[in-house]
């Protein structure tokens, strides 16, 4: 149980920006275009992780959770979802 849901996890993290860069890669392909590498997302990610961030005084913890949220109810509902041949691990 606890195995297929740490399975299910690491393939929605690592599968999810590979599939935005597919998408951007066809989209420009369409278009006549070469477009972005195809693990832009991936680099995008690093680029991101690495920035510092700025607070305000009047910053309240609502400020700072609302990131979390906005990560951590996604991740829950795909953990509602089969993926492939697995069941849905909750």
């Amino acid at each position: 149980m606890i195995g297929s849901l740490v399975l299910h996890l690491v393939l929605l993290l690592l599968f999810a920006p590979l599939m935005q860069g597919v998408i951007t890669k066809t989209k420009a392909w369409f278009g006549g275009r070469v477009g972005a590498p195809l693990l832009q997302p991936y680099f995008d990610l690093a680029r991101l992780w690495r920035k510092g961030f700025v607070l305000s005084r009047t910053t309240t913890w609502v400020f700072l959770a609302g990131p979390v949220v906005a990560l951590v109810v996604p991740v829950l509902a795909s953990l509602l979802l089969p993926f492939g041949a697995l069941p849905a691990p909750i």
